[in-house]
This record gives C-alpha cells, sequence and structure tokens, in this order.
C-alpha cells in the first residue's frame, strides 16, 4: 500500500547471499568436497565462509539478516514506508527532503552489516521496478510481458503456462479458468513433442491478455480515513444483558429449531426423499445409487441392503471417488530381531551398470539396520554363500536369515556351504598371556582374523592367532607307534624266518 504522491527509493542488493558471513564456529557445519577429475589427486575439502544458496533455511536467513539491518531505519524513521523482499528495498517517504535524509541512512545501515548495493539498479524516479510490477505516479501496473504467440512444442507451452502462472496471483485467475492451456502439458513428456492451440485454449489465452491490458491498482490516499475493521462496542453489552434466549442458525442447518429457515430446509427434505427412499426392483441398483450419493464404506452397504461382502466391495471400488480409498490391505509381519545378530533378512537385486557382475546381494540386521552388499555374477547357491561368508566375516554370524526361499537359499549346496568345518585355532590371551582354544576360524586376511569363540564373535590380529596342531601332532604320534610297531614285527617275521631255513638245512 503505497500512498499517493510520495517519492519512491528503490534499492537492489548486490549478491546478497555472499554476502552475509556465516559464524566461525558454524562454518564446518558447511563443508562440502570438490572431486578431481578421474581421481588424479585427493579430493579438496573446502568449507562455506558466507550463506549458501542450496541450502533449504537460505531464503529465511537471508529475509532475517537483511530485516535486522533496516530494523535501526524502521525505527529512526516511523513514518517512512519500508518494503523488503529478500535482496530488493522499496523506501517510500511523505516528502522528498526525508525521502534525501533517509537513504545515507539506509546505506549506512546496510554497510554496517557487509550488504553492498548496486549502483546500477538504484531506482529514484518514476517509473519504478519492484518485485514485477511497474510504479508509476499514480498507479502501479505489470511489467512487459511477452506471451508465446505461436506453441508448437511442449516448450512453447511450457513456457506460456509458466508466464501465465506467475501472473495468477495479480490477475485472480482460477485453475478452472486455466484448465485448457494445462491440457497442454499433458501427453508425451518430450519438450520437442508437437503442440497447438485449441480454440478453447486461445479463447482462454485472449482472456488473460485482456486482463493483463486492463489491470492496475491505485495509490491510496493519506488524506481519506479508512476504517479496515469496523467495532461495535454496544454490542457485547447488549448480547450480555439478553433476557431471551436465541440461537445461531445457517441457511443450511437441519435441525427442530423454529424458524422459518429450518421449516423451509425441512420441506425441501421431505421433497428430496422420496427420490432417495422409494423402492426399487433391484436391490444391488438401489445400493449403488445410494453409495452414488452418501459412499457408504463396504461394511455399511453389507449391513443395509444385505448384500455380500464382495458385492459391496464391488460397488466401492468402482467408485470414482471411492475407489482410491478402499480397504486397506491387510497388516503384514515383517519381524525384527530384538538384538544385533539376531535376524537378519538377505535378497538379491540386479544393477545393470555393474555389467558382469549385477547380481547385487544385500543382507539387512533388522535389529541394528547394518547393511552389507556384495556384487556377483550370479545368484545361485555358490554366489550366495560367498555373500554370507562376507557378511559373516564384518557383521558378524546371526541366529538366523530370512530370506524368499528362492532356490538358492533353500537349495542342499546353500546349506550344506554353511554347515562346513571350519579350521580351529587357538587364540592368545592379551591379560593372561595364556593360550586359548581351540575355536572356528571363520575368515583371515590383511593382517587380522575374525574367529568365533565362546563369548562371541572377535577381530585378532593374526600374530595372537594359530592353529591348533595338537590333533595333528597326536595323529603324527600315533602314525609313528604303528609304524614302529610294524617295523619291529616285520624284524620278528624276518628271524623266525631265518631259523625256520636253518633247520630246513639240518634236517637235509
Amino acid at each position: 500500500m503505497l500512498p499517493a504522491d510520495w517519492p519512491v527509493l528503490i534499492v537492489d542488493l548486490k549478491d546478497c547471499f555472499f554476502m552475509i558471513p556465516l559464524h566461525p564456529d558454524d562454518r564446518p557445519k558447511f563443508a562440502f568436497t570438490v572431486p578431481t577429475i578421474n581421481n588424479a589427486e585427493p579430493a579438496q575439502r573446502s568449507q562455506w565462509k558466507v550463506l549458501p544458496q542450496g541450502m533449504r533455511n537460505s531464503p529465511v536467513l537471508c529475509q532475517w539478516y537483511v530485516a535486522h539491518a533496516l530494523s535501526g531505519v524502521r525505527k529512526q524513521f516511523p513514518d517512512a514506508h519500508v518494503y523488503h523482499y529478500m535482496d530488493d528495498i522499496l523506501v517510500a517517504a511523505p516528502t522528498q527532503d526525508e525521502l534525501l535524509r533517509i537513504q545515507p541512512q539506509l546505506l549506512n545501515a546496510l554497510h554496517s552489516h557487509g550488504l553492498q548495493v548496486a549502483p546500477e539498479k538504484v531506482q529514484q524516479q518514476p517509473p519504478w521496478k519492484y518485485l514485477g510490477v511497474k510504479i508509476l505516479e499514480q498507479t502501479i501496473r505489470q511489467q512487459e510481458v511477452q506471451f508465446v504467440q505461436s506453441v508448437k512444442t511442449l516448450n512453447d507451452a511450457q513456457k506460456l503456462v509458466g508466464v501465465i502462472t506467475w501472473l495468477r496471483p495479480y490477475l485472480g485467475l482460477t485453475t478452472t479458468q486455466l484448465s485448457p492451456l494445462f491440457e497442454l502439458l499433458k501427453g508425451d513428456t518430450d519438450l520437442k513433442s508437437p503442440r497447438e492451440l485449441t480454440p478453447e485454449a486461445r479463447k482462454v489465452l485472449e482472456e488473460v491478455q485482456q486482463t493483463v491490458s486492463a489491470w492496475r491498482v491505485y495509490h491510496i490516499e493519506p488524506s481519506i480515513d479508512v476504517t479496515v475493521f469496523i467495532t461495535t462496542p454496544d454490542l457485547h453489552p447488549t448480547v450480555q444483558a439478553r433476557v431471551h434466549p436465541y440461537y445461531v442458525l445457517h441457511v443450511r442447518s437441519h435441525t427442530n429449531l423454529p424458524g422459518f429457515v429450518a421449516e423451509g430446509n425441512a420441506r425441501a427434505d421431505k421433497l428430496a426423499n422420496p427420490a432417495w427412499v422409494a423402492p426399487q426392483p433391484d436391490v444391488l441398483a438401489q445400493a449403488k445409487a445410494s453409495h452414488g450419493f452418501f459412499h457408504q464404506n463396504v461394511h455399511t452397504l453389507q449391513k443395509q441392503f444385505q448384500l455380500t461382502a464382495t458385492e459391496a466391495r464391488e460397488i466401492v471400488e468402482s467408485c470414482d471417488d471411492c475407489h482410491a480409498l478402499g480397504a486397506p490391505l491387510p497388516a503384514g509381519v515383517n519381524p525384527r530381531g530384538l538384538k544385533a545378530l539376531e535376524l537378519w533378512q538377505t535378497d538379491v537385486t540386479q544393477v545393470a551398470e555393474f555389467g558382469r557382475l549385477k547380481y547385487v546381494h544385500v543382507t539387512v540386521d533388522t535389529f541394528s539396520s547394518a547393511m552389507w552388499a556384495s556384487a556377483h555374477t550370479g545368484e545361485k547357491a555358490r554366489d550366495v554363500i560367498a555373500h554370507w561368508r562376507q557378511a559373516f566375516a564384518v557383521l558378524g554370524i546371526p541366529s538366523a536369515v530370512k530370506s524368499d526361499n528362492g532356490p538358492a537359499y533353500a537349495s542342499q549346496q546353500a546349506s550344506d556351504g554353511e554347515q562346513q568345518p571350519r579350521a580351529k585355532v587357538r587364540i592368545r590371551n592379551l591379560v593372561t598371556k595364556q593360550w586359548e582354544g581351540p575355536y572356528d576360524l571363520i575368515a583371515m586376511g590383511r593382517g587380522y582374523a575374525f574367529v568365533s569363540t565362546d563369548t562371541g564373535t572377535r577381530w585378532l590380529p593374526s600374530k595372537c592367532v594359530r592353529p591348533d596342531l595338537r590333533p595333528q601332532r597326536q595323529n603324527s604320534a600315533d602314525r609313528q607307534g604303528g609304524s614302529r610297531d610294524q617295523l619291529e614285527s616285520h624284524q620278528v617275521d624276518e628271524s623266525s624266518s631265518d631259523h625256520s631255513d636253518d633247520s630246513s638245512t639240518d634236517s637235509d
């Protein structure tokens, strides 16, 4: 609301966002990474020193910062009108002299907060351009708008609708009025797809152009007293002093209260009711007609018209207004573990960009949401076993794994693969310096070993793990003892054979 004959000053801030500094303690929160081409060198880590534009709250912070900078000017000149939106500032004063006194104070306040004014965008003479409107000495009009007259592609239609959408708040156009133009945006999403103005759309465009050419707003006259809110101080005491009962009634009220409004509505209901409650020979058609007016749910239709559940459900689903609000799906059960490593859920998805390794096996801990994924060349049992072994090495061994019971998971090979015997190892207790075990070795590599102990799975340095050779030594000892016995028996047999040969020689 600009008073008539008031001079106006419009100031545009230069790079408003980049002139608002961030507190040094908050700058690490706005850090970002700049990658290098082909990873030729380490990525550079930087942080914003000024307000970034891409943040969701940046416009709000910008508005608050500029308003804080203008607060002193508003207090010093209460009679002046100071409007601002983002980086556009409008100042109006009763006289030119007062406006000239405000201008240096305004610039000093902005400069003290680190905001710079673009000199080429300072407007002191009419016509002033502010937020898409042209402010003249007596009226306010829209700036020059160029409508696309020839619509041949979807891109042309988008430009035309975009300009009109920008003008809608000023012109008061409704969606229903512009629906023929919105129809041009439907169909093929290719920007070069052909489009053509329909007769209805061309008529709407002509109406919009006429409305734009005729639209204008006049400055207010300060000398005319305009009361925006009318107060009636005598109304409240009158209501408090009432001696007769009263009630507030709407023109569409359907009540038993006395009065011509309720009486007229009751007579209209009596005339309209037979159209809905008249008996019909087909109960199903009667139910459809009733649902088309009252939109009952399935249970109400079934109980009111003695229909089966299937018939009532078909009526509701065939309704254009109720099909999207149909009966909810039955609640499924997605079991979750009560602790980590209790229940896992696994599945396979395909990522075509990975080429031969497009089969990505994913496993999720349902309690902690810890996830492990690995790419493989297939989704067979051997791939499932390879993925699980990686997951076991990283996440641990779960109590159970939930899957879709596909052939790869339900096969005997997958079951046997997880039941294969593991190597037995002994681990060194770093506190007691004693070797404990034997325990199952799950995975080993890169200087560490993953071992399943009595207290759970543990990652240990390789120097603290060594194979359990005691069974092998026992077997070796047993084998050595057996060989010694066989050797002794062989020597005994040879000596006995020598004696037999000697005896045979003597007999000869």
